[in-house]
């Protein structure tokens, strides 16, 4: 069920970002394997979202997010969406699209092997 947004430009992948409904929250891609952040009830999710180095800085990541976000919105009462904490141009294109910081998800790695928390 869940869908993908390409983005062309000058006959160029220009960005991928990927978008569904979902009753939990699972980072294990991101932070290893970790409990689900369980919703209140389904919501938008919008994730794995890339752009090509040459179409970065033009506001481009924030306005698809933003359009993603208007869609996901018309079937669910929220959309989440997240990034490492490293990743500081994705902090600022989910906040230039109207997002606000709600919280963290953590993982401790000891040796190369994720810990449960």
């Amino acid at each position: 069920g869940d869908r993908i947004c390409v983005v062309c430009h000058d006959g160029h992948l220009a960005h991928v970002s990927w978008f569904g409904v979902r009753k939990q929250l699972d980072a294990d891609y991101e932070l290893g394997p970790l409990r689900p952040w369980l919703l209140k009830h389904p919501s938008g999710l919008i994730y794995d979202c890339w752009t090509a180095t040459q179409q970065r800085g033009q506001g481009l990541y924030p306005s698809v997010v933003s359009t993603l976000t208007g869609m996901l919105l018309r079937e669910t009462p929220e959309v989440w969406i997240y990034c490492r904490a490293e990743n500081l141009a994705s902090k600022r294109g989910i906040e230039k699209a109207g997002f606000s910081y709600r919280g963290s998800l953590k993982s401790w790695r000891l040796f190369g092997k994720f810990l449960p928390w």
